[in-house]
């Protein structure tokens, strides 16, 4: 169930009439995606909170608020996250939400949780530091977008299945220290591993992500200096199961083609034998706003020195 206006809330209470505590329609509801403002949100919240009351055989829920002020009917966001039923598979939020709120939630649903999307959390400075420990058993993928200190959600957390971790938006202040220790808990199985904002890959932290990962096959990370600043690839770098490097640069300097040659040289046939291409989504700033292109950077010979340049146009902003 895709809700989105009135005219879907208008299903939604034909859906709440015919339902009772017993049985109704709405246990044949598997899947619940929101998408909202602060308006509609304003009239909705209370029968959606009803709605998923009856909605004992959920498997996963979606809300999308697009509202920016976290005291623009708050409430009403944990009026809804507080009946979401535990034993959901797929979860995913955007929008302003008591952090208490949302890691109880989390904990208490950490059992059969196996997709998590969180974004646009804010902190909660009446919420105690250290957020409560849970095992989560079955979950996979953990993307943490614009919020506040994504590494807070890991500390606590057991993931033996984890395998697909973005991060975005990480707080500069905490330090790479920060991430090195959280990661060691998840790095072992981690299959992919993608970096937003908020980041400075160097050497030493790529040295130990790669050291820490034995299986990771895709990282992907963002550049904002300087092309021509020392590249995290140095010659001692090797890994035997990475296939997929991904690069979003920010652009803020002239650049050539030999630039990013240089930048990826190290990267070889004898230190990354299942590395063959290199993407790298350059964004630029035009007078209309950010342009986009794509180039690949195909190995030709034992390294990258001397890679081919594919460019292709790219209509849609890089992830």
């Amino acid at each position: 169930m895709f809700i989105c206006d009135l005219r879907v809330m208008a299903l939604v209470d034909r859906l709440l009439r015919t339902s009772s505590s017993d049985s109704g329609p709405c246990e044949t509801v598997k899947f619940v995606f929101v998408d909202t403002d602060a308006a509609f949100k304003a009239r909705m919240a209370s029968r959606l909170a009803d709605l998923l009351r009856l909605c004992r055989n959920l498997r996963g829920f979606s809300w999308i608020n697009h509202s920016q002020h976290y005291e623009d009917n708050s409430y009403r966001d944990e009026e809804v996250i507080d009946q979401i039923p535990g034993h959901i598979q797929f979860f995913g939020w955007s929008g302003r939400v008591s952090y208490a709120n949302l890691s109880t939630f989390l904990c208490d649903s950490s059992a059969s949780l196996r997709i998590v999307h969180i974004a646009k959390i804010q902190h909660d400075w009446a919420f105690p530091i250290q957020l409560p420990t849970a095992t989560f058993p079955y979950l996979t993928d953990l993307r943490v977008d614009q919020s506040y200190d994504p590494l807070k959600w890991l500390s606590g957390w057991s993931t033996p299945l984890l395998c697909n971790l973005y991060l975005s938006h990480l707080s500069i202040d905490r330090g790479d220290r920060v991430l090195e220790r959280t990661l060691s808990s998840v790095a072992r199985t981690l299959r992919y591993l993608r970096f937003g904002h908020g980041l400075n890959v160097n050497a030493p932290l790529l040295s130990k992500i790669l050291h820490a990962c034995p299986h990771l096959q895709e990282f992907y990370y963002h550049l904002v200096h300087t092309i021509g600043q020392q590249s995290p690839w140095s010659s001692n770098l090797t890994h035997s199961s990475l296939k997929v490097i991904t690069l979003v640069w920010y652009i803020s300097c002239t650049w050539t083609y030999s630039d990013l040659r240089n930048y990826f040289r190290n990267i070889s046939k004898t230190t990354f034998p299942l590395v063959d291409m290199i993407e790298v989504k350059p964004v630029t700033y035009g007078g209309s706003g950010e342009e986009y292109m794509n180039i690949s950077l195909r190995r030709l010979s034992d390294d990258f020195s001397s890679a081919e340049i594919i460019v292709t146009p790219a209509n849609n902003s890089p992830l």
